[in-house]
Formats: C-alpha cells, sequence, structure tokens
C-alpha cells in the first residue's frame, strides 16, 4: 500500500508541489477500486498516518523533544545520531529510508530549495513544530554509499542570559562596557560553541537608538530595535560581500554580521580600518590568539591582488579591539589585539591562561591599548 502512496506523492513532487492530504487521497482512489467499506476504512487510515508522519514530518518530532539536544543526524535511516552539549547517541529508526527521502524532498520543496542530483547540498533555515531549524540536506549521489543524509541544527530555545556563558560579573561588565563604548569585537570558536547564542545575548546591551545592520546567510540573530536593518542571503543571488558593501552606504551605527567565512572579510575589515565603530561578527577558530591569522589567510585566500602578510596584520590589530573565545557554551578567553611586528601577533589578555590584570583596569576605566603580553 504505501508503494502506492509513495508513487502518487512523487508524481506531484516532481511537478513541483506538495499536495493536500485530500489531492493526494482523491488522485489514489480515482485510480483503485476497494471491495468493500472495511477495506476502503483501512486504506484511509493508513493513508492518514503515513501522511502525517511522512509529508507533515511528525516522525522528527520525538527527536526534536529531546531534552537538550543541539543536533540531529540522519545518516540515512537506520542511524540517527543526536547530539547534546558533552555527549551523542544513537535513537531507534522510526521511518523507512524511502520515506526519509520524500520527506526530506519535502522539507526542501516547502522551503523553496533546489535539492537534487544538480544542486546535490542544501542548506536553509526551516520552521517546524515551533523550533527554529537550520536544517543541510545532503543527496545519495555524493557518497559511494548511495546515501542521503539529513542535519539538523536545533538552536537554544531557552531565554539565556549572558551569565550562562560565564557566572563572572566582572567580564559580564567588560564585555558590557565595551559594546557600550563600540569596539570591535569578534566572537571565535568551534562548531556548536555557542558563538551566535553569545552574538545575541551581547547585542542586548546596544542603545535601541542606534541603526543596526544584520547581514546574515540564514536568519539567525534576533534584535528587536526598530532600527534594526536585516539583509539576508538565504534563497537570493547577492553575497554576503555585496551586504557589507551596500550596508556601509546605509548609514549605520553598528554592523553585525553573522559568520565570517568568505570574501565579506575584506569589507569588514576595511570597514573596521575607516573608521566604522561597533562591528560585530563571529569567526570559526579554535583560540582566540588564531583569530589574527584566520583572518588574514582568508584575506589572502579571497582577494584578487591581497596585500602582505604584514600589512594585513595591522589591519587586523588595527581594526579589531576584541576577541572573544567560547568553547562548550563558556567563554574560555579574551584578547585584545595590541601590535604586530609583521609575523609575530602581540596581545593582551583579559582572561585566559596567561590573563594579566587587564579586566581590573578596564572596569576602572584606564586606556590600556598599548600594553599586552605577545604569542
Amino acid at each position: 500500500m504505501k508503494d502506492i502512496f509513495r508513487s502518487q506523492l512523487k508524481s506531484f513532487l516532481n511537478r513541483g508541489h506538495i499536495p493536500t492530504l485530500e489531492e493526494l487521497n482523491e488522485s489514489i482512489v480515482s485510480q483503485k477500486d476497494f471491495a468493500d467499506e472495511e477495506e476502503y476504512l483501512n486504506y484511509e487510515n493508513k493513508i492518514n498516518l503515513w501522511y502525517s508522519e511522512t509529508v507533515e514530518c511528525f516522525f522528527l518530532k520525538p527527536y526534536l523533544q529531546l531534552k537538550g539536544v543541539n543536533e540531529i543526524i540522519f545518516h540515512g535511516n537506520s542511524k540517527i545520531e543526536c547530539l547534546f552539549k558533552n555527549r551523542s547517541q544513537f535513537e531507534k529508526q522510526i521511518i523507512s529510508n524511502e520515506d526519509l527521502i520524500i520527506a526530506m524532498e519535502t522539507i526542501a520543496l516547502l522551503q523553496r530549495q533546489s535539492w537534487n542530483l544538480a544542486n546535490p547540498v542544501a542548506s536553509f533555515s526551516c520552521r517546524l513544530f515551533q523550533h527554529n531549524l537550520r536544517i543541510t540536506l545532503v543527496h545519495s549521489q555524493t557518497t559511494p554509499y548511495q546515501l542521503s543524509k539529513m542535519f539538523i541544527r536545533v538552536p537554544c530555545e531557552v531565554t539565556l542570559e549572558l551569565e550562562s556563558f560565564t557566572g563572572n560579573t566582572a567580564i559580564i561588565n567588560y564585555l558590557k562596557n565595551s559594546i557600550e563604548a563600540q569596539q570591535n569585537i569578534l566572537i571565535a570558536g568551534p562548531t556548536a560553541s555557542g558563538k551566535t547564542t553569545l552574538l545575541k545575548l551581547m547585542a542586548n546591551f546596544i542603545n535601541p537608538s542606534e541603526h543596526v545592520i544584520i547581514l546574515e546567510d540564514t536568519h539567525e540573530l534576533t534584535l528587536s530595535h526598530l532600527n534594526a536593518t536585516f539583509l539576508t542571503t538565504e534563497g537570493q543571488h547577492f553575497t554576503l560581500d555585496d551586504c557589507v558593501t551596500w550596508s556601509l552606504r546605509l548609514s549605520p551605527k553598528r554592523l553585525m554580521l553573522g559568520e565570517i567565512r568568505s570574501r565579506e572579510v575584506s569589507p569588514f575589515l576595511q570597514a573596521a580600518n575607516n573608521g566604522h565603530r561597533g562591528l560585530m561578527a563571529t569567526l570559526h577558530a579554535n583560540s582566540a590568539k588564531e583569530v589574527p591569522d584566520r583572518l588574514a589567510l582568508l584575506m589572502s585566500l579571497h582577494l584578487p591582488s591581497p596585500p602582505s602578510w604584514e600589512v594585513l596584520m595591522k589591519m587586523i590589530v588595527q581594526g579589531i579591539d576584541l576577541i572573544v573565545y567560547v568553547k562548550d557554551k563558556q567563554i574560555a578567553e579574551i584578547i585584545r589585539p595590541i601590535g604586530s611586528d609583521g609575523k609575530n601577533f602581540f596581545h593582551q589578555s583579559v582572561i585566559g591562561n596567561d590573563a594579566d590584570d587587564t579586566l581590573q583596569l578596564f572596569n576602572q576605566g584606564e586606556d590600556f591599548r598599548g600594553l599586552g603580553n605577545s604569542s
């Protein structure tokens, strides 16, 4: 029976249309004869259950309801991995592989995403069952095992405070003062470390009267300020690089960039060196001290004629005031870039293994930008 359901649904999906249950039912009933009312009622119960589980994606609810789940990975239908803060676990199979693929195609079509052999990877934001999700689909043709995969990032839905990232009131005051002083701040860390969450929380310290421009690939950052302007590239034919360039013409008081990972690094750093203040962004890195090298490398890779490493490091040191490193949703390091000799990067540690009394000095309002350690 399910083969008939799948065949009819696929005929709709191939035409770019997700049918309602009534449309699907009508299509099947018009081609099938039922022996009696009991057979029809049995069919009706089966299609209702299958439609809700597969097309409406109710099979996802048990995984999304797991307390504290951060990511759900479908390695096909038989290996479902759920990631939590400090552990992972595998969950039992709920849906067949055929139905999992249909569900993935339905989700992609619902979000107007092209996911097929020509476009084997699709990544997009999606709201399901009151969860704001980040979904990435990988087509079976990209792997030697012919296995389609689905990765679901589940952002924290609990209202957090900055105290969840640090119990140190002095650090919270330090960050608040840095934002109010319109420091240019980068938040770095590994994947799923809490970078975007921390950026959201720090944004709460922004003066509501400021015109803030928020730039993202997909909409994750939220800011209730009436003066906030959002530019999102998802589903568009422009890039974050374009958005950063355009935003500088919109009289921003502050720019927030969801993540630096490509060509947008150039206009962002140029803005930081051209007098724009209050810039905030996230970046993948393994430590706070690695960030300048990471930025310089991105500039070297994505500029057609990049300047020397020495010039790049000078731009970074002059443009970035503060680097916050997060790991496992905890603030692990804070450093302030203070100089470079072209090869070596000099910094002042606020918190971390080699931190000094910077935190106390800053909260007393002293200017310490010319002091520091080197790495």
